[in-house]
């Protein structure tokens, strides 16, 4: 199973399933067990958090402030 495009290494714990999962994202499943479900979350998001780095890195300063103008001239704030 994969979240959007991307493969997630433990495939076998994402996807839709059981009732409390109707109002997530499709794609994206998480244990039932808090514990657990609050664990791969974080995982989730340190993963998201290291790959938008790593873009970030990989562009040169002027894509960079080109990018921050668009995301501030649509409402954005880098400092949040």
């Amino acid at each position: 199973s994969t979240l959007g495009p991307w493969p997630l290494s433990d495939s076998a714990n994402w996807g839709m399933a059981g009732a409390a999962s109707q109002n997530a994202s499709p794609g994206l499943r998480l244990p039932d067990d808090p514990v657990e479900a609050h664990a791969k979350y974080v995982k989730l998001r340190q993963l998201v958090r290291e790959t938008f780095e790593g873009f970030l890195r990989s562009l040169n300063s002027q894509s960079l402030r080109w990018l921050e103008q668009q995301f501030e001239r649509h409402g954005g704030n880098l400092d949040s």
